[in-house]
């Protein structure tokens, strides 16, 4: 049996069903998701609640973005914490990602989904 590798693409097209406008799009942390996620974006364990409790404003929209896409469950938190730290490295959250500061946005993330 061949085995089929199947790719999901976060496209533009992706995000208008989700209604963006709901959002708090904001790309500025505030002082507490800094904290949270300069504390807790080091551990391992991707479904922390209490760190998605200090920072639901930023896991709402990926959380409604996987659920739409129907990304695979057991990838969906290992990609939260991945957008996580790289939000808290950054300095900002996805919303501010541009190609000009080296970073790709969103639209641009290919994930395979037989990893």
């Amino acid at each position: 049996m061949r085995s089929v590798v199947r790719r999901q693409g976060l496209q533009v097209s992706n995000w208008l069903p989700l209604h963006i406008d709901r959002y708090d799009r904001n790309p500025a942390l505030t002082s507490s998701e800094a904290t949270a996620l300069t504390r807790h974006v080091h551990e391992h364990h991707p479904a922390k609640a209490t760190l998605h409790d200090k920072v639901r404003r930023l896991i709402k929209p990926v959380g409604d973005l996987f659920n739409h896409t129907k990304l695979r469950r057991p990838l969906r938190p290992f990609l939260a914490l991945y957008l996580l730290r790289e939000m808290s490295r950054r300095g900002r959250s996805f919303w501010g990602w541009t190609r000009k500061s080296g970073s790709k946005p969103l639209t641009d993330i290919r994930l395979n989904s037989s990893i």
